[in-house]
């Protein structure tokens, strides 16, 4: 069953109290407190984007009014709103870290992440936008964090398009910051009914110790290049650039390309990629708006292999290439 009362709450932060594990040793909390005018310690995986301007969901936000907006039932103008770590390609999976909730020493836990961030939002009057769940007196929110792919007991708080998370927005600047906070032992990948792990790999096969592997789902291939929509019939058709980042030929038989809206284009029956070889194809029945969306490669399995992402609020990627880093 999924979370009750998922939404976002837009207000003004004030000022925060930072629970440590000697006060608190089985759920420490960094609380934030705003004003919208009206077991034991785990390991977290956290990802930070201090250029958050390139995701399209930033268009539906800017006018939210202040105070909480449920996005349990999606309405008109909210549906898009809502977060998914899987499928919303709000980061890289491989920029993130994982940490543990308060450690001795700088820069080595998630306090020391979530600190600074919090403070420069309130020293320079910046917008919030908290997604979680509304507490039962209305109060506050909480589960601001990845709310699928659990482990044990609390697997019940599965599902998908209902992820919390932290987006920070500087007026003066225009600049958007995004805070996503995981358990390393959620899964990386999730049943997009249910939002039950599926697959064994979860965010510590990806963050931990080991380095980048090579072996995961998500380090094999990558969408390097996108050409998005035109109405001029002289600029070439809509495509995606991949590389195959293995020593390994990929066979791409049944694999797919999403856009934001669900519509796919399937690769060719015949598509293979060589090792470390980088090739185009079109797009013909996959939609990429010129002001923003997202674009998911699926492999034959219905897992996602990569996600990328782009934004421009005055339509200015018509008929033109977009270069993802990663």
């Amino acid at each position: 069953m999924p979370i009750r009362g998922y939404g976002v709450w837009k207000a003004k932060p004030v000022h925060y109290v930072v629970e440590h594990e000697n006060e608190d040793e089985v759920s420490p909390h960094l609380s934030l407190y705003f004003d919208d005018k009206g077991g034991k310690e785990s390991q977290l995986a956290y990802w930070v984007d201090r250029n958050f301007n390139n995701h399209p969901i930033i268009n539906s936000l800017t006018d939210l009014p202040s105070g909480f907006q449920s996005l349990e039932e999606p309405k008109q103008g909210y549906a898009d709103m809502r977060l998914d770590y899987i499928r919303s390609n709000l980061f890289n999976v491989n920029t993130g870290r994982i940490l543990p909730h308060d450690e001795p020493g700088p820069n080595n836990d998630i306090i020391d992440v979530l600190e600074p961030e919090v403070k420069q939002a309130i020293d320079q009057n910046a917008n919030i936008y908290l997604f979680g769940a509304q507490f039962g007196d209305q109060k506050g929110i909480h589960d601001v964090h990845m709310n699928q792919g659990n482990i044990g007991q609390f697997q019940h708080d599965d599902g998908v398009f209902q992820d919390g998370g932290l987006l920070i927005n500087y007026p003066d600047s225009g600049r958007w910051v995004g805070v996503f906070i995981g358990f390393a032992s959620q899964s990386a990948h999730t049943d997009d009914d249910s939002g039950h792990a599926i697959g064994s790999e979860t965010w510590n096969d990806y963050l931990g110790s080991k380095g980048r592997r090579t072996d995961l789902i998500e380090n094999s291939a990558t969408i390097d290049k996108a050409l998005v929509d035109s109405n001029d019939p002289r600029v070439r058709r809509r495509s995606v650039t991949i590389t195959n980042s293995t020593d390994h030929t990929i066979p791409l038989s049944a694999w797919k390309i999403q856009n934001s809206a669900g519509q796919f284009q399937a690769l060719p029956r015949d598509a293979v990629l060589d090792a470390m070889k980088t090739q185009t194809f079109d797009l013909p029945n996959c939609p990429l708006s010129s002001i923003g969306d997202t674009i998911t490669l699926v492999n034959d399995e219905g897992l996602k292999v990569d996600g990328v992402s782009y934004h421009s609020p005055q339509g200015g990627m018509e008929g033109r290439s977009v270069v993802f880093a990663h």
